[in-house]
């Protein structure tokens, strides 16, 4: 671990909290190994599909995928937020999704839209596209209010799934070691708000369909303590391992 200074920071997402339990020799713990700084961004994920797959719905997909089970093929980045919530929805649904994880997004997303792999879960923005045009369906968003990017695709409440309603599905924010002395991360922390505040960064998140709130180092410190208890109980329920 680098020395707690305030000149060495990591900049995280929500595998944070349960990486440890997919990597057991990962080495550290999400909350006490480090000292939160600042979230910078957060976001939800949207369920999409290949045109191949005959459902329209997120509840047609469900009644499918039990009727024809593991002909649908879920394609996700391997220990990242899509992976878990691939692994969520089987488990949430009963319904027989093959799980084909990928070490390359670019690889993964090249499968999906050539049909070898018929479903993922993605944030929105970059799919926005093809969603409207018709190209790739999507069913729903894990959000707990629809994507800003995608607001005619419905919240899993909407569509009849609460208990795939993860808010946020995935974020971004900056640590510091364990022990950073308090003025440092106050310090820090400000900068990085002020930041936040300008309106040009703020319309760079909206384009990305990214929410940016900006929080003291407690209320982050708590937001990353929630992630923490969130996440690490569907790694275990779904036996995913990465090693």
């Amino acid at each position: 671990m680098a020395d707690p200074d305030g000149y060495t920071l990591v900049q995280v997402n929500a595998a944070l909290s349960y990486a440890p339990v997919l990597y057991p020799n990962a080495g550290y713990d999400p909350v006490k190994s480090f000292v939160p700084i600042a979230l910078l961004a957060s976001w939800s994920h949207v369920l999409s599909a290949h045109p191949s797959v005959p459902a329209n719905t997120l509840q047609e997909l469900i009644a499918y995928a039990k009727a024809n089970p593991g002909k649908l093929n879920v394609g996700s980045p391997l220990g990242n937020p899509p992976h878990v919530l691939a692994h969520m929805l089987r488990i949430e649904t009963g319904a027989d999704f093959n799980d084909v994880p990928y070490r390359q997004a670019p690889q993964m997303v090249a499968d999906f839209l050539a049909g070898r792999v018929q479903l993922h879960f993605a944030a929105g923005e970059p799919l926005a596209s093809m969603i409207r045009e018709g190209k790739i369906k999507a069913y729903a968003s894990t959000g707990a209010t629809r994507d800003p990017v995608l607001p005619n695709v419905p919240t899993m409440a909407e569509a009849g799934l609460p208990t795939m309603t993860v808010n946020p599905s995935d974020w971004t924010g900056l640590l510091a070691p364990a022990g950073t002395p308090p003025d440092i991360v106050t310090k820090l922390n400000a900068a990085i708000n002020d930041v936040l505040k300008s309106p040009e960064v703020r319309a760079s998140l909206a384009k990305l369909g990214w929410g940016s709130k900006p929080t003291t180092p407690t209320e982050f410190a708590a937001f990353v303590s929630t992630d923490a208890l969130k996440w690490p109980h569907v790694v275990k329920a779904a036996g995913l391992k990465a090693d």
